[in-house]
């Protein structure tokens, strides 16, 4: 049986490395609006993976200004996560114009599902106290 911490190192590795492979898919440009709308959801994923190892790390952490420094460290995320949250709505919001101009409606409908589950992590993260 492996134990939970062997298995919170793995866990924190593999974030690590989604976290660094993610940066290196940010590098491309985008061009046109779809890949606007995929750079914004890559840089949320981003977030929410620097949000899971900043509380695995919290967890662990020993010492009171090491936490602080966690603490702050994941405010600071979590505006950013808020702030890339109201831009990839905006953006989903002229794709799914788009998109229904291209006659592409079962589309338009995905991304309006997707646009519902972002609008609502962003007034979850509102509600928790971001401003």
């Amino acid at each position: 049986m492996v134990n939970e911490e062997a298995k919170r190192i793995v866990l924190k590795r593999k974030l690590r490395r989604l976290i660094r492979t993610t940066e290196m898919l940010l590098l491309n440009t985008p061009h046109i609006l779809v890949e606007y709308h995929e750079t914004s959801e890559m840089k949320i994923k981003k977030i929410k993976f620097q949000l899971e190892l900043n509380s695995l790390l919290y967890e662990e952490a020993n010492d009171a200004d090491e936490k602080k420094k966690l603490e702050e460290e994941k405010k600071a995320l979590e505006l950013s996560l808020a702030d890339e949250l109201k831009n990839g709505l905006e953006i989903m919001d002229w794709l799914i114009e788009d998109v229904k101009r291209y006659g592409m409606n079962n589309r338009a409908e995905e991304l309006e599902i997707l646009r519902d589950v972002r609008e609502s992590e962003l007034e979850e993260l509102k509600g928790s106290g971001l401003k």
